[in-house]
């Protein structure tokens, strides 16, 4: 197992916060509208950004945890299966 460069640490975890900020936006139009319907004008959107945030903060961990695993993992079974007992 090799040690993956701190740049593509960052970079896994820089990535990892721009699909949270994507859910975030996503998630705010769709609680937005729900929570209008359901609060008035103060509440209801003050809601629908709470729900955003706290999707977006688990959505940007997961992401981040996925992606520096993936730097992380060992080789695929089949890059390690070379025979090293060849005969010259």
């Amino acid at each position: 197992m090799t040690k993956p460069h701190r740049a593509d640490l960052v970079s896994a975890r820089a990535l990892g916060v721009g699909v949270g900020l994507i859910a975030l936006q996503v998630t705010w139009l769709i609680a937005n509208r729900i929570a209008t319907l359901i609060w008035s004008a103060p509440v209801g959107p003050s809601v629908g950004f709470a729900t955003a945030i706290v999707v977006g903060v688990v959505v940007s961990v997961m992401a981040g945890r996925r992606f520096v695993a993936k730097l992380i993992e060992p080789p695929a079974v089949a890059d390690r299966n070379v025979p090293t007992d060849i005969a010259a």
